[in-house]
């Protein structure tokens, strides 16, 4: 069995006879490009939609990290502050004690 096949192209068109055999491969690779053509679109859009999903993603851990940084800035002035007054509260303990063995001194005496 033979089968006919016209491949028409805008430029030219043209007719080639094939055996059965070689016709069915010829189909049957026709049919594989096919389908590889509509997968390279699906593929395509999943890439597309993936690439969107980095995009969002790493906005997202740019201001996590803007976040993380403006904390961290909260926290050392917030130690810094404490310190501070660390200083301050010592600072009285220790002029306390001195005023009151001073004065315990000069009341014995």
């Amino acid at each position: 069995m033979t089968f006919l096949l016209l491949a028409n192209i805008s430029s030219f068109s043209q007719t080639v006879i094939l055996d059965s055999i070689t016709a069915k491969k010829v189909i049957v690779d026709l049919i594989k490009g096919d389908f590889c053509k509509v997968e390279v679109k699906e593929l395509r859009l999943i890439l597309s939609d993936t690439e969107s999903k980095v995009i969002v993603k790493d906005k997202i851990i740019g201001i996590k990290d803007e976040q993380i940084n403006a904390l961290q800035l909260v926290i050392n002035n917030d130690l810094k502050i404490l310190k501070i007054q660390k200083r301050k509260t010592t600072f009285y303990k220790i002029t306390t004690v001195v005023a009151i063995l001073t004065g315990g001194y000069f009341a014995l005496k």
